[in-house]
């Protein structure tokens, strides 16, 4: 049986320093973009936006965002991300709370789904995601950066 697979949405928030505004995801030893689950009927953007809203406290309007498109995520999940690039002091690491919480599977504690908040530099994206992520972020984040596609074509990411 051919099981169709479920689509993440999330948003890419770049800074003027060439850092992705990250959560530190509980649970795990790895960051990651405000993203989740779009629920039926919901739309890309509106999954996107409501999943970055419940993850960092940022509510975004529709029309400030760039929409990247969909990717191959994972076995089970696809991804469909947009874009916005900001400047770094629009945003207060203060204000920063995550308002979606999940039952660790070993303490049974209910637990925010993001721990804290951090600017990860584009060149330490594979030390602090999972490969999944790294691998769509260092495919996609040189043509945001770059709008010469020659010139994003020759940047390489540290390994």
């Amino acid at each position: 049986m051919n099981k169709e697979k479920k689509t993440t949405c999330g948003i890419i928030i770049l800074n003027e320093e060439n850092e992705i505004l990250m959560g530190k995801s509980n649970g795990n030893n790895f960051f990651d973009i405000p993203k989740g689950l779009k629920d039926e009927g919901e739309s890309y953007i509106d999954a996107a936006i409501r999943e970055c809203h419940e993850e960092t406290n940022i509510h975004f309007q529709k029309d400030v965002l760039k929409d990247i498109g969909l990717f191959e995520y994972n076995k089970e999940k696809n991804i469909y991300l947009f874009f916005i690039k900001l400047n770094k002091k629009n945003i207060n690491m203060e204000d920063l709370k995550c308002n979606s919480f999940f039952e660790h599977y070993y303490s049974k504690k209910i637990l925010p789904e993001i721990e804290y908040f951090n600017w990860i530099n584009i060149n330490n994206i594979e030390q602090h995601t999972a490969k999944s992520m790294s691998k769509i972020l260092n495919k996609i984040i040189p043509s945001l950066i770059y709008e010469n596609k020659e010139e994003a074509s020759m940047i390489k990411f540290k390994k």
